[in-house]
């Protein structure tokens, strides 16, 4: 027995027996009868390693094995409570990407976790009162920058237009070709029609002249009976880009168009004309001319303004020559 165990210094220990195996050794001493004073016990056992921890590492493997599932169950429970949270919040942050790209769509709505609701529905809110004051904005910028009658952009939405066009151009060594134009006999038709014949008629030749164009030309109502049309060349091409586009004009703008009854009061020289007694038709046709002044930028000026003023005074030797005519900057 090992001295530990002789000497009773422990309930238990573990030993190294004669057999040269370790034990969990037990001793147990005890004393004599009172009457007998030298009569003494001892008891001593043992029990292998193996045998002895057997039950403490089963109990060390449920142990680990518990800690492990409740890892797992942590995890998955952590997992989903953070998907819970965040794919919300990538919804969330999908939507508002794509409504920063120019895409009209809604902030979704989530419900479940406060926080991510009131977010959402912040969030959602706000989009909507944005997209209202855009649209007002929108509203009131195209009532700026547009003719009421014709709904050809004026003269601060052509100001807008030059101030992304002309720069682009001059990078890409473009031209801009600038018509000016104004109709032929308009004013007899204003005077004798009445102004809302003469409302009819432009609103008529605002649409042929927007028929004429290709895609990416511009037309623009200035005032009264006075339009610019501008459309993007190359300098070589830029005179018989010109002559063709003011031929489809002067013959979209010559046919005769239909008016409906002036009510002004050039509308009773009408009927004196026909008969005191003959009311004017529901219906009448006018017939308008178109005079033509060309000018290009920056062959003809360094600045637009210098270019446009330049198909003006075009325009005017146009009306000189006889009307509904096109004439060129220079061209006498």
């Amino acid at each position: 027995v090992g001295d530990d165990a002789r000497r009773g210094t422990g309930v238990w220990s573990v030993e190294t027996w004669p057999d040269g195996k370790r034990y969990l050794t037990g001793a147990a001493h005890g004393v004599g009868h009172r009457d007998y004073p030298g009569l003494g016990w001892t008891v001593v056992a043992r029990q292998p390693l193996d045998s002895a921890y057997a039950s403490l590492r089963v109990l060390s493997r449920d142990i680990m094995l518990a800690g492990a599932a409740l890892a797992v169950l942590f995890g998955l429970g952590g997992w989903f409570i953070a998907n819970h949270i965040s794919r919300p919040l990538a919804d969330i942050t999908q939507a508002a990407d794509r409504l920063r790209q120019g895409e009209d769509v809604p902030i979704p709505l989530h419900q479940g976790v406060p926080e991510i609701e009131i977010l959402s529905g912040s969030l959602r809110a706000l989009v909507e009162s944005l997209t209202k004051s855009e649209t007002a904005r929108d509203r009131m910028q195209r009532l700026a920058t547009r003719d009421p009658l014709t709904g050809l952009i004026n003269r601060l939405g052509l100001s807008e237009h030059l101030s992304t066009t002309l720069p682009r151009l001059k990078r890409e060594g473009g031209v801009l070709e600038v018509l000016c134009l104004d109709l032929d006999g308009f004013k007899l038709v204003n005077d004798r029609l009445g102004h809302a014949a003469g409302d009819d008629l432009l609103r008529e030749v605002a649409r042929r002249l927007e028929g004429c164009l290709r895609g990416g030309d511009m037309v623009a109502r200035l005032g009264g009976d006075e339009f610019m049309v501008l459309t993007e060349g190359r300098d070589p091409e830029a005179v018989g880009n010109m002559e063709r586009l003011a031929a489809r004009i002067i013959a979209e703008v010559g046919r005769p168009v239909a008016l409906g009854a002036g009510q002004g009061e050039g509308a009773g020289n009408v009927i004196a004309s026909v008969t005191a007694n003959i009311a004017l038709s529901a219906t009448t046709t006018a017939n308008v001319g178109v005079s033509i002044g060309g000018a290009i930028w920056p062959r003809h000026g360094e600045s637009f303004e210098v270019a446009a003023a330049r198909a003006d005074e075009a325009l005017y030797a146009a009306k000189r020559a006889g009307k509904n005519v096109l004439r060129m900057h220079g061209q006498g």
